[in-house]
């Protein structure tokens, strides 16, 4: 079924429209199988629980009948907004997702496909030849709760399951991913899942099972502007970004931790001087870890010692396709310390045409080895 829609001008959704969709779907599959004991079958007072089970053939079926047997058509679309209301008052937002341990449990038992959940959430049903911008995702792991770091990893962890491609030869494969309808050249993504280093070791590594990640992959070719705000867990964790097959990105703005609530504005930060204009020097090597673009914890404590103890060290991992991105911003409401840390070696390497002196005030000359935002 194919239905087209001319002279709209905007296509605004709820926040969590897509979500509820999805949510129906999922309960639809939904069923109560009943002990069929003695005492169960004839009603007794000790009769057993009925166990929830999931038709594991419907909510693939349901999704991709959404998915290739619906097809909207919107010739005039410019843009698509998720907005959110409070005390009947619109607020732009975004798309969110929810990974909660409930929702990662519940596509597990139904062996949903994570390629095809991320298709129903990017609109890939939909022809939109004019979008330039769409508002983005936001990755929900707490559904709405407090911070709670355990839950957290718990739902990385059943994303980690679900998503992972196993080959022949046991090594894993990143998944693809769709994230946005195409044609999109602006979005933005909130909660990023990166790799952290911390002192009790690298997420995702054999040694460290319970800090196993998605690997994930997005690759668009038309997308130039996308706005990162990476899900840090741990406060001052040095983190390794990846995923991202972006050729034509010509910017990447960072979105910091006290942004998330509302606008955006990119601000520059006030620097002691002494930092300025004496670039750190930092004679330890780089050992790389098994990704090959990461510093070590050694030099991540050499920075610590010397005053940098408070910030998140961030590095952009070799598997990124990012050539001509030429700008790199950080996004914040107000800056009252700097707090992030980038490695001048490791922005040449990944993003060889960025332009550091547009993307940071607090670059001086090519002799720095570290920006501090």
């Amino acid at each position: 079924m194919s239905i087209s829609i001319p002279k709209v001008g905007q296509i605004s959704f709820s926040s969590e429209m897509p979500d509820h969709i999805l949510g129906e779907i999922l309960m639809s599959a939904k069923y109560e199988k009943k002990c069929d004991c003695y005492n169960c079958r004839n009603g007794y007072y000790r009769s057993h629980p009925s166990n929830t089970s999931y038709n594991k053939e419907s909510v693939p079926q349901q999704i991709n009948c959404w998915i290739n047997k619906f097809h909207f058509r919107f010739p005039d679309v410019p843009q698509i907004k998720f907005l959110e209301y409070f005390w009947s008052i619109p607020y732009q937002t975004h798309n969110f997702i929810d990974f909660s341990i409930e929702r990662l449990e519940i596509l597990k038992k139904c062996e949903a496909k994570i390629e095809d959940i991320f298709r129903f959430y990017s609109q890939t049903n939909c022809d939109l030849p004019q979008l330039e911008d769409f508002l983005g995702h936001c990755f929900d792991f707490q559904n709405g709760s407090a911070r709670d770091t355990l839950g957290l990893r718990k739902s990385i962890q059943l994303l980690a399951e679900i998503s992972s491609r196993k080959q022949n030869n046991d090594s894993f494969t990143a998944c693809k991913i769709k994230l946005f309808p195409d044609g999109t050249k602006k979005s933005r993504i909130v909660n990023w899942i990166v790799d952290e280093f911390t002192t009790r070791g690298v997420s995702g590594s054999e040694d460290y099972k319970e800090y196993s990640v998605p690997r994930f992959m997005v690759s668009m070719e038309s997308l130039e502007v996308l706005e990162l705000k990476p899900l840090v867990k741990e406060e001052m964790s040095a983190i390794s970004i990846k995923g991202f097959y972006l050729q034509n990105l010509k910017q990447l703005p960072l979105i910091g931790v006290l942004a998330i609530g509302g606008n955006f504005e990119t601000k520059g930060t006030n620097l002691i001087t002494d930092h300025i204009q004496s670039p750190v020097r930092v004679e330890t090597p780089a050992t790389p870890d098994k990704s090959g673009d990461f510093m070590t914890l050694s030099k991540i404590d050499t920075l610590n010692s010397v005053g940098f103890n408070l910030m998140n060290p961030i590095m952009f991992s070799t598997s990124n396709h990012l050539l001509n991105c030429r700008k790199l911003a950080v996004l914040v409401h107000e800056v009252k310390r700097p707090n992030l840390l980038f490695d001048v070696r490791n922005l040449k390497k990944v993003l060889p045409n960025l332009d550091l002196q547009a993307s940071f005030s607090s670059f001086v000359d090519e002799k720095q080895m570290v920006i501090f935002v």
